[in-house]
């Protein structure tokens, strides 16, 4: 028994859905794996309390981690580079208990103080994720827009060979 035309379309349109999501799921997990030392950047008290809130987060306690998190985004300049690790882990938190919608506006404060392509990226992913979730179409597909382009920027980085493959896994095309 074929299925008719309409049927395939829409197979085949749900099949590149849940590949997009399957691959922006594996590179916004893999990509921390490459940063994962930009606590350096954090003042003395703030990677003390950062410190902390990954224990926090290690423990499960997501509520204390939330609250330090807070606590070392109050001691940094918020448009300041070094609010970036921050950020990610607080973009994060949310993400983790379901509360898409604020993850999504941390990430975006994290892409305005992006401090290179990479940051950037990685930031990209998750929003295109977060959005495509929220089922919110034209911001989901302005930020896959804007992660295409920053790919071909990439791509023609000194960087490439050897970050490449971190970056392809998060860039997915028909």
């Amino acid at each position: 028994m074929n299925p008719d035309a309409k049927t395939r379309d829409f197979l085949a349109h749900r099949f590149w859905q849940l590949s997009l999501l399957c691959l922006l799921t594996l590179a916004s997990i893999a990509v921390p794996a490459q940063n994962r030392n930009r606590t350096s950047v954090l003042p003395e008290e703030a990677q003390r309390v950062f410190a902390e809130a990954e224990i926090a987060r290690a423990t499960g306690d997501s509520e204390k981690e939330l609250a330090l998190l807070e606590q070392a985004l109050k001691q940094l300049d918020p448009n300041s580079e070094a609010a970036f690790p921050v950020l990610e882990r607080l973009a994060y938190n949310y993400a983790d208990r379901g509360l898409t919608t604020q993850a999504a506006e941390t990430a975006e404060r994290q892409l305005r103080i992006a401090g290179s392509p990479g940051q950037e990226h990685q930031v990209l992913v998750r929003l295109v994720s977060a959005y495509s979730a929220l089922r919110q179409k034209e911001k989901a597909a302005a930020s896959l827009a804007r992660l295409e382009q920053l790919m071909l920027r990439l791509r023609a980085s000194k960087r490439w060979e050897s970050r490449g493959q971190w970056w392809q896994a998060g860039l997915a095309r028909e």
